[in-house]
C-alpha cells in the first residue's frame, strides 16, 4: 500500500507543479467519503480547456513515471468519453484521466495526503450514470 500511495503521492506532486485543475474520483475518492478499499489504478478528473493545460497534463504525467502518449490525449477530448488510460512504467498501475472542462471539488485527505476530491454528490451520480450504461448494453 506504501508504494501506491507514493504513486498516488507523485500524481499530486505533478499536477501541482504543474498547476493543473484536478479532483480524484473513483475509488480513491470513495475510500474517502466511506471505507477504503483496495485499488490498483487511479481515476482522476483534469480540467484540459485550453492546449497549454494539455501540455502540462503530459508532463505532470510523466513526472509521476507514466507511460503517456500525446495522441491518446487528443483522441480522448475528441471522443465521446473523453478518458484516456496510462500505464505506470515501474509498477503495476494504470491512471485513468477523464478529460473535463470544469470540477467541483474539495479539498481532503487520503492516508495523510492532501489533495481535492470529486465532490460525493457527483462521484455518486457518475457510479449511477456508469451503471444505468451498463444495464442497458
Amino acid at each position: 500500500m506504501d508504494v501506491f500511495l507514493g504513486f498516488v503521492k507523485k500524481l499530486v506532486e505533478g499536477f501541482e507543479k504543474e498547476s493543473l485543475d484536478y479532483a480524484f474520483t473513483g475509488a480513491l475518492a470513495a475510500s474517502f467519503y466511506g471505507v477504503p478499499r483496495t485499488t490498483a489504478d487511479v481515476d482522476v478528473m483534469v480540467v484540459v480547456s485550453t492546449k497549454d493545460a494539455k501540455t502540462k497534463l503530459v508532463s505532470a504525467l510523466r513526472s509521476a513515471g507514466l507511460q503517456v502518449d500525446e495522441k491518446r490525449i487528443e483522441d480522448a477530448s475528441t471522443s465521446g468519453y473523453k478518458i484516456a488510460t496510462f500505464r505506470c512504467k515501474s509498477w503495476p498501475y494504470t491512471v485513468d484521466v477523464i478529460l473535463s472542462d470544469s470540477i467541483r471539488k474539495k479539498l481532503g485527505d487520503i492516508a495523510g495526503l492532501t489533495t481535492y476530491l470529486q465532490l460525493a454528490e457527483d462521484l455518486i451520480l457518475a457510479k449511477l450514470r456508469m451503471i444505468k450504461f451498463t444495464v442497458s448494453l
